[in-house]
């Protein structure tokens, strides 16, 4: 019980620092879309995903697992960080010089070129502040990963916001530049608490150790970079294949509405997998036990957010965007069915496979969800355009949940009552708002929604009652 209490606690600090940090990027998005136009947000979007999809060259898998050995031996916190520091600082201009030569061998112009090196440092410089996040992820104090990502958004705000006010000139160079300023101070601003709390911060050169963690950590590398293709691959490919930078602006815009709510179920996980880590260690029983919570609370959430966000997209989309962005509208429809799926795929592969050793089984399933990902971007980008994308990333990850299921279910099975459940509530609350408009069906419709999300047993009055305890320990 009390690992529940702690994944719940430290979702709730992840949340509460995550709501600040979303609402001021979404703003900076909001801002660009509205003032710049969609062609800018294309390019700024197209140089941010371009160089996200070589990230994981200065990570190399290293921070997820730190995050999972520190967790079963806090001891081990200094070794990691200083030796994990030195790789990175050599990781990093490598890494660059792999972004350099990819964008000048797509023949992008100038301009964009210049946008993607300046993206570049922005990975290597985040790569540095989630290994500092790592450590406390690994000490389940998620309350100093939460402050980090709310300063560094503020950096990012406050420097973003006086590129747009005012009339320097570069002004998508000085957006793109806010993003390495900002990590790069939540970075150092990390080291610094570490430091006070006892943790040796320093850069180490122990060889033996560096080609032991490579050699463990290779798996998560490889999965990362099966991760960045399909999650970065899609504005990359909609601008080489489609090649307009107002398409790709458009698809951003749903995009960015859809991470934005996608938010509070990977802090979710990101709180769970430390303590999943700690409870596996210990005892198999308590660890089935926290999943079995984690995955009711977490399909009670993603169902019915999921059946909102179809219904609401025209609406959102043109109050937050414009008439201008309704092109993003089928997009956004599209792409919100993957809070279901990735909640699937985030139980069974990130908070199973990873959890008991067997990352190689989860990064096949990531490698064949790029694959079926690219392969798709390429076939339907010609004829559908941006809906294409949308639909090629849903089916992609819908074979990664796939697979992760067929590899873990020995391990863990969630009860099929925990999707049924939800999923009725959500399809009587959706069947009220069709049948009429207007408030009295919104709130027939919700109504019913709560009764039957009652009356199931979807969410039980244990989960209410931890998760408020929870709050009341972090106010």
């Amino acid at each position: 019980m009390d690992a529940v209490r702690t994944v719940a606690k430290n979702t709730a600090a992840l949340v509460g620092a995550e709501g600040v940090s979303r609402v001021l990027t979404f703003l900076v998005t909001l801002y660009i879309a509205r003032s710049l136009g969609a062609e800018a947000l294309g390019r700024y979007s197209f140089a941010l995903a371009f160089a996200a999809l070589f990230r994981i060259f200065a990570d190399m898998g290293l921070n997820t697992l730190t995050t999972r050995e520190v967790a079963r031996d806090h001891g081990s916190a200094g070794k990691y960080l200083s030796n994990l520091l030195a790789m990175k600082l050599i990781l990093g201009p490598i890494t660059f010089f792999l972004v350099y030569v990819a964008i000048l061998i797509t023949g992008k112009p100038g301009e964009l070129r210049h946008l993607v090196y300046v993206a570049s440092l922005w990975i290597w410089m985040d790569s540095l502040g989630v290994l500092v996040q790592s450590v406390f992820s690994a000490f389940e104090s998620m309350e100093y990963v939460a402050l980090l990502n709310v300063v560094e958004k503020a950096v990012l705000f406050g420097v973003s916001f006086w590129a747009l006010l005012s009339d320097v000139s570069w002004k998508l160079i000085w957006l793109l530049a806010a993003y390495p300023l900002a990590s790069l101070f939540a970075f150092l601003l990390g080291l610094a608490i570490l430091a006070k709390r006892g943790v040796q911060v320093g850069i180490g050169a122990d060889g033996r150790f560096w080609v032991d963690v490579m050699r463990a950590g290779w798996p998560f590398a490889l999965m990362g970079i099966f991760g960045g293709v399909y999650l970065y691959t899609d504005r990359v490919l909609l601008s080489l294949i489609g090649g307009e930078d107002e398409v790709v602006g458009w698809y951003t815009a749903a995009a960015k509405v859809f991470w934005t709510v996608y938010a509070l179920q990977a802090f979710f996980y990101r709180a769970l997998f430390p303590t999943a880590s700690k409870a596996y260690g210990e005892s198999v029983g308590q660890y089935r036990r926290v999943l079995r919570r984690a995955g009711r609370l977490m399909f009670s959430y993603t169902i019915p957010a999921s059946t909102v966000g179809i219904l609401l997209a025209p609406w959102v989309v043109r109050s937050f965007y414009g008439e201008g962005y309704a092109p993003a509208i089928p997009v956004l429809q599209i792409l919100i069915v993957n809070l279901v799926l990735r909640g699937w795929t985030g139980l069974y592969g990130g908070s199973v496979l990873n959890v008991t050793g067997r990352q190689r089984d989860f990064m096949y399933a990531v490698g064949l969800g790029a694959i079926v990902n690219v392969v798709l971007d390429i076939t339907l980008i010609p004829s559908m355009s941006l809906r294409g994308v949308a639909l090629a990333t849903v089916c992609a990850e819908g074979v990664v949940g796939l697979v992760a299921y067929l590899k873990a279910r020995r391990t863990f099975e969630l009860p099929i009552a925990y999707i049924w459940k939800p999923v009725l509530a959500s399809g009587v609350m959706a069947m009220f708002w069709f049948c009429g408009r207007g408030t009295v069906w919104v709130l027939c419709g919700l109504g019913a929604f709560v009764g039957i999300f009652w009356l199931t047993g979807c969410v039980r009055r244990q989960d209410v009652g931890f998760l408020m305890a929870s709050l009341r320990r972090m106010a």
